[in-house]
Parts: C-alpha cells; sequence; structure tokens
C-alpha cells in the first residue's frame, strides 16, 4: 500500500518519461555517438562508451511494451507497440546491422548480437515473420560465418539458437530462412566445428531444432546449395582417423560408462590423449545419429546416409577391419560395435548392419560379412594351441570382438540383416527330412520321451510356431533333461531352474516382436532371391523334387556357432558365452523356420544335417564321456560353478583339478544354456496364444 501511494506522489512530483520518448532518447545517443568525431573510426573497446548501456535500455523497454501489451489483454503478435513501430519506421534494425558488419568501435558486433538475442527469445511478438527484421536477420547470420575462432562465437550461437528455437516453435517460419542458400544452416555448420566444446555443442543443439521440422522445400536447399551433409562427415573423418591405432580394446570400454556424459565432475583431462580423441570421435558420431534420428525428410536422410555411406564406411571402416594389422582391424571393429551400441535411429544403425553384411571388399573380392564371420571362427580353428603367446591373445582379442559386432547387429535387427545372415538358408526347409513321420506324439525311439511328464495344462490355442501344446512341452522337456541329473551343477536336483530365465525371455522377446512386427518375412533362397512359395506350411508331397532333395546350407553364421558350440571344451570361457549369446539372439526371432530349426528339438533332420538341438546333444554324449573316472563330480561341479559366480572365497584351488576344468565350465554353460532355450520355447508358446 504504501509503495502505491509513494509511487503515485512520484508520478504527481516527476511524472515518468513516456515509453516511445525513452526508446526515441536511447537510439538518439547511439545515432549521436557515430555522427561525432569521436564515432568515427573508434578503435577503443566498445566497453569504454556508452553504447551497451543504451543498446540494454533499448532491448528492455521493446520487452517491457511486449509484456505491458500482453497484461493490458492484448493478443500475442496481434498489433505492434509505439517502440517497435519506431525501430521498424527508423530502420533501427538496418543501422544495427550495418553497425555489426564494421564493427566500429571493436565489440559492437557482440552488443548487437545480444540485443539481438534477447528482442527475439523474450518477444511474444513474432518479429521472424516480418520481412524487413528477416532481411537483417538474414545479414547478421552471414557475419556468424565470415570469421573462424570469432571472439564473438559465444554471442553468435546463442543468437542463431533463438532463431532455431523461435522456427521450431513456429515451422513456417522456416520457408523464410532457407533463401539465398540457407544461411542458417552454414552459420551453424560453422560453428558446430568450433574448438569451443561450448559453442559447439549449442550449435548441435539448433541444428537439432530445424532438422526436427525441416521438410522437403528446405531439405532440397541443404542438400544442394549448402555443404552440411560434407562438411559433418568430414569432420567425423578426421575424428575417426586421428585415434591412434595404440588404442586398446579394454581402454576403449572402460572409457564408455563416461563417454555419454560430460559435466563438470568429470575430469576429462584425466584421461589419455587416446581415449580423449576416441570419445571425440564417439560423441561426433552421436551427434550424426541424432541429426538422423530428428530429421524429417526422406531427402536429406538419404543423402547424408549416402554420404556416410561412401565416404566413411567404404573408404575407412572397411579398409581397416579387413587390415592385416590384428590391433588396427580389433580396434575398427570396437569403435563400429560402440557406433551401433550408442546408436538410436534406426536408419543409421540399420545402413551399417547393411553395409556390413553385403559390402564387398575392392581387392580382395570377398563380402566383408564372410571376413567376420572367418575371423570367429579363428580362434577355435587354433584354439589347440595351449601356449599362451601375445598373438593368440590379439586372435582371442579380435574373435570376441567380431562376436560382440554380430550381437549389436541382432540387438538391432533388420529384415534385411536376417534374411542375409540366416533366413535364406533356412527357408528351403532342406534340414527336413519329409521321408520320416513327425508327429506331434512322442517317439518311443528316443531316449528322452520316457522323461516326459503329463501334468502340463498350457493354454488350449495353438500358435504359428508350435503346432500343438504337447510339441511345445515336449521340446521344453528335452532341452531342461539334456543334461543328465548327475551332470548338473544345481543345487536341487528336482529344481530345473529355467523359471529364472523366464523374465528375460519375456522382455527380449516382447521387444524382438514389436522390431518385427512391420516385418514381411519373405523367404528367400540361397541366391538371396524372393521365393514364389508363400505358404507357412508345405507338404512333402507339395514340394519340388529338387527342392526335396536338395543338399543343405547352413550358412556360414549358423556354421561358425554350431562348430563352436562343438568344441566348446577347447574354446576359452568368454567366447563360449559369447557363442551361446549369439544363438539365444537368433533364437529370438519369430520366424517360422528359424524357430523350427533352433527351438524344435524333436523335428527329423535329412542326411548330413545338424540343428541346435543335435550339437548340444552330441557335444552333452562327449562331455559325458570325458568325465567318466573324476571323482566327487557333483562337488567339483559346484565349485566350479561357484567360482564362475564369483564366489571363490572359502574355495581351494587345489580342491579342482585343473585338467578338468575345462570340461566342467562347458557342462556348467550348457546346462545354463539349455535352461535359457526351455525358458524362451515357454515364453514363445504362451505369448502367441
Amino acid at each position: 500500500m504504501l509503495n502505491r501511494v509513494s509511487n503515485a506522489i512520484l508520478d504527481t512530483i516527476a511524472p515518468s518519461v513516456p515509453i516511445l520518448e525513452e526508446f526515441r532518447w536511447q537510439w538518439q545517443h547511439i545515432s549521436d555517438f557515430y555522427v561525432s568525431k569521436s564515432g568515427k573510426g573508434c578503435k577503443s573497446p566498445v566497453e569504454e562508451t556508452s553504447l551497451p548501456t543504451h543498446l540494454a535500455a533499448m532491448v528492455k523497454i521493446l520487452i517491457q511494451e511486449d509484456e505491458d501489451k500482453y497484461e493490458d489483454g492484448g493478443e500475442h503478435g496481434d498489433t505492434l507497440g509505439p517502440c517497435l513501430e519506431f525501430f521498424f519506421e527508423r530502420n533501427v534494425l538496418n543501422t544495427l546491422t550495418t553497425l555489426a558488419e564494421t564493427d566500429v568501435p571493436p565489440g559492437m558486433c557482440r552488443h548487437i548480437f545480444e540485443f539481438m538475442t534477447d528482442l527475439i527469445s523474450k518477444s511474444s511478438t513474432e518479429l521472424l515473420a516480418h520481412s524487413s527484421f528477416y532481411i537483417c536477420v538474414q545479414k547478421l547470420t552471414l557475419i556468424c560465418c565470415k570469421l573462424i575462432a570469432s571472439p564473438y562465437e559465444e554471442s553468435e550461437v546463442a543468437f542463431l539458437n533463438s532463431i532455431a528455437v523461435r522456427i521450431r516453435c513456429n515451422e513456417d517460419l522456416l520457408n523464410c530462412y532457407i533463401r539465398d542458400k540457407f544461411p542458417l544452416v552454414i552459420s551453424l555448420t560453422s560453428l558446430l566445428l568450433s574448438a569451443d566444446n561450448n559453442v559447439s555443442t549449442r550449435a548441435g543443439e539448433a541444428l537439432l531444432c530445424l532438422f526436427s521440422v525441416c521438410k522437403d522445400n528446405a531439405a532440397e536447399v541443404i542438400v544442394s546449395e549448402t555443404p552440411f551433409c560434407m562438411k559433418i562427415i568430414d569432420r567425423l573423418i578426421e575424428l575417426y582417423v586421428n585415434i591412434p591405432k595404440s588404442l586398446r580394446p579394454e581402454e576403449v570400454e572402460s572409457s564408455m560408462a563416461t563417454a555419454m556424459h560430460f559435466d563438470d565432475k568429470i575430469n576429462i583431462s584425466s584421461f589419455s590423449t587416446a581415449i580423449r580423441k576416441y570419445l571425440c570421435f564417439l560423441r561426433w558420431f552421436v551427434f550424426c545419429d541424432m541429426l538422423l534420428h530428428e530429421c524429417k525428410s526422406k531427402l536429406l536422410t538419404e543423402t547424408f546416409i549416402r554420404h556416410f555411406k561412401e565416404e566413411f564406411l567404404v573408404k575407412h571402416i572397411a579398409v581397416d577391419i579387413c587390415e592385416q594389422n590384428l590391433q588396427t582391424a580389433t580396434l575398427t571393429t570396437v569403435l563400429i560395435t560402440n557406433c551401433l551400441r550408442n546408436a538410436s535411429s534406426i536408419q543409421l544403425t540399420t545402413d551399417i548392419a547393411e553395409f556390413l553384411c553385403e559390402h564387398i571388399v575392392e581387392n580382395r573380392h570377398v563380402a566383408l560379412k564372410d571376413e567376420l564371420i572367418e575371423r570367429c571362427k579363428y580362434f577355435s580353428q587354433t584354439a589347440e594351441n595351449s601356449d599362451s603367446s601375445e598373438s593368440e591373445d590379439e586372435d582371442h582379442i579380435l574373435c570376441i570382438s567380431t562376436m560382440q559386432l554380430f550381437e549389436e547387429m541382432l540387438n538391432r535387427p533388420s529384415e534385411k540383416v536376417l534374411n542375409n545372415l540366416c533366413i535364406q538358408y533356412l527357408s528351403s526347409r532342406s534340414y527336413f527330412n519329409d521321408c520320416i513321420q513327425n508327429s506331434d506324439e512322442p517317439e518311443c525311439s528316443s531316449p528322452l520321451n520316457s522323461k516326459l511328464e503329463e501334468s502340463f495344462v498350457p493354454p488350449t490355442t495353438s500358435t504359428k510356431l508350435f503346432s500343438s501344446q504337447s510339441r511345445c512341452f515336449r521340446t521344453l522337456q528335452y532341452f531342461l533333461r539334456l543334461v543328465p541329473d548327475e551332470l548338473k551343477s544345481s543345487e536341487s536336483e528336482t529344481d530345473t531352474g529355467y523359471e529364472s530365465y523366464i523374465a528375460e525371455a519375456q522382455k527380449n522377446f516382447s521387444h524382438c516382436v514389436d522390431v518385427c512386427q512391420t516385418w514381411s518375412w519373405q523367404k528367400y533362397n540361397v541366391n538371396g532371391e524372393i521365393s514364389s512359395c508363400s505358404d507357412d506350411e508345405t507338404s512333402s508331397e507339395s514340394k519340388p523334387e529338387a527342392d526335396r532333395f536338395t543338399s543343405f546350407c547352413e550358412g556360414d553364421l549358423l556354421s561358425m556357432l554350431f562348430d563352436n558350440l562343438e568344441r566348446m571344451v577347447d574354446l576359452p570361457y568368454d567366447i563360449t558365452l559369447q557363442v551361446t549369446s549369439l544363438l539365444s539372439k537368433l533364437a529370438l526371432f519369430p520366424e517360422k523356420h528359424l524357430h523350427e530349426y533352433l527351438l524344435d528339438a524333436s523335428i527329423p533332420l535329412s542326411k548330413g544335417s545338424r540343428s541346435l538341438f543335435s550339437v548340444l546333444h552330441k557335444l552333452v554324449d562327449e562331455l559325458q564321456i570325458g568325465v567318466q573316472g573324476v571323482g566327487n563330480l557333483q562337488m567339483k561341479l559346484r565349485l566350479t560353478r561357484n567360482l564362475l559366480l564369483g564366489n571363490s572365497e572359502d574355495i581351494s584351488v587345489k580342491s579342482i583339478d585343473e585338467s578338468n576344468t575345462k570340461t566342467l565350465k562347458a557342462l556348467i554353460v550348457i546346462e545354463e544354456f539349455c535352461k535359457e532355450l526351455a525358458a524362451l520355447v515357454f515364453v514363445k508358446f504362451h505369448f502367441q496364444t
């Protein structure tokens, strides 16, 4: 109350100057400065003059006028206030633009950018749509890319960012600013390459704003009239090439926890130079991924992806992955794996995965996929050599790194990639022996059928993946009873243990179904051509005679996995886990033939064919022979299990014979793998009923 009385008394004694008069007075002081002798060619810093004060007062008046208009019941952007009318009528912005170009006194340009940033971001009036306003804004925008490493970079990027934010809120404004080769994108691209991380980050944020509303007409300008795509890819290549080839894969993995969380609490200088260069590359890749994720224009996305593939994947990644130097090949494999792991754009991950599956290495005339699969087999071929050497260590790291790359490709699957890796080889169903009747009733000849229980009461509706409930239940039991009780490491013989895998299987399968729901699941032959047969069920009588007796080809990926599985005892524990992980990923997919081949344990196999279950069955038989004569087998299995789980405090190393350690580990891995497969069978049956 007292404040109101005081203000009323002051207004009576000394009436406030009308807001328009105040605005004119501030602008007149700026004009007078440049007319005076001291203003012409002034070389003193602008901070030594009153110009910054007058500019700040002017923008404050304009914003206050805008707020008062709204409080008085006016609509946003309906009419111009007297000060804003004066601003346009006297061409104030034209004059400010000229002053910014001359930058007299030194530093004036920065204050004009700050003036414009406040005016654009804080005004409710849509100033960017006024013709006289956006013409000057275009000129100011071009100033931002004239000088590399400009001392005004922070003010420039704040100005450009304010424009981008307003455009995102009003997409129609974009049409005004794509003229004259889209200077907004050109300047933001220039600032994106700034050595100042804060400036680069804000420029990236502004570009993401623009890309989120970028339509075909704007995309056409970006593609045809700006160097945007090439500059972004060139910078990615530059950062990739700068990564030292001596960087170890374990260093890369250890840095991933902090790669995406740069903040004040993390001392980046504590990282080695090599790690910092790697993190710079990864962050730039993630920015590329975010651009594609936000981009709404098909033209711009396809153009960017084409440059990415031609300039980066073909000329650098493919060359380095095929490098004879194992250290270079391993590092490149790890880098591209981490790129896939940190990408969110489906388009980008799909194109990378398809490139890895389809690209032909020019000088060697071999498919890149074949080279990668061969490396996964390489270690298993040399695994009999027990001598530990530096070369074998490199082979080991390259093998597991390549398997992890395949796992990431399956984590972000595309129909084309899965067809290339597996489906094209299974679509003919040549693995299936049509000459043997395969009913849904248990076969008496199988030694496992006597162990089947009859108390299972699943839903009554059949599914596409299982022809009947009994078939599903029998398959479940095949996996659970594959490892004999006397070879199991579980504490309780009555506890099957697969229940602990159901929740994870449910989550993974649900995600896989969501990813695959738009897939056509077209059938491909071994030449990659679409098959004309579209029936899900094809009887032996309806198959062409040639197809019925065609020898089955597993495909290189499944062949490599099965070969490694058969030689599990000879493989290191971490590679064994990676093999089972890849097979589990493949078994998730709801494709009929892939499901049947990997999860239906009772299918009759054609001559010379093998399935996942037959490989596991053969391996268990060999391991059962291998542990004959081992004393206290159950105790040693449980001790080995505890060691693998890290519960080794009370375990004496002498209590486990090292000569049997690999065999015991293999048994435990198979036991758990069978539980995992059983859980997947259970989930897939219930999910589709």
